[in-house]
């Protein structure tokens, strides 16, 4: 998967970490920001996953596989399938499937996130998408979640630099 492509990826997820707050509290300018945001997304991870498939060769990309330096400390959802994973010059990242339920996948990265020693971790649900927040030491993790084409729950993982 090419560098633009995980930026994407990265950048539809990251977008979604300016929009933390609780439900209760956030606009509904910010909730139209966060529900495009996840959405536009999701749609870059199925769109991404294609084009990885399409050039299976390209270096950085990995169809089914996660790569070799995915982070240790980024829990992999339990039971998902790995559709595909990268390393760009914005980070690292991986596409995920599972027949769970979106507040399901949530509960469980923030949970686990918390476990591996992220801190700050943040949710928010806007419409059909939920992201997954936090940051440990010098990085920031962000996670997408939102129906795939499938119908099945797509999980978008992200890892960066913090800005």
């Amino acid at each position: 998967m090419n560098a633009k492509i995980l930026g994407g990826v990265l950048f539809g997820a990251l977008a979604m970490t300016g929009c933390g707050g609780d439900a209760g509290t956030t606009t509904n300018a910010a909730k139209n920001v966060a529900t495009n945001a996840a959405t536009n997304a999701g749609k870059t991870a199925v769109n991404a996953v294609t084009n990885v498939a399409t050039n299976a060769g390209m270096p950085g990309g990995t169809v089914g596989g996660l790569p070799a330096d995915f982070p240790k400390d980024i829990p992999v959802y339990t039971g998902a399938t790995v559709i595909a994973g990268a390393t760009g010059a914005m980070g690292k990242g991986a596409t995920f499937s599972t027949a769970d339920d979106a507040a399901k996948v949530a509960e469980y990265y923030k949970a686990e996130l918390a476990k591996q020693g992220w801190s700050d971790v943040k949710s928010v649900a806007a419409g059909p998408a939920t992201s997954v927040t936090a940051s440990k030491d010098k990085r920031i993790v962000a996670v997408g979640i939102t129906k795939g084409p499938d119908n099945r729950t797509m999980i978008s993982v992200g890892e960066s630099a913090k800005p």
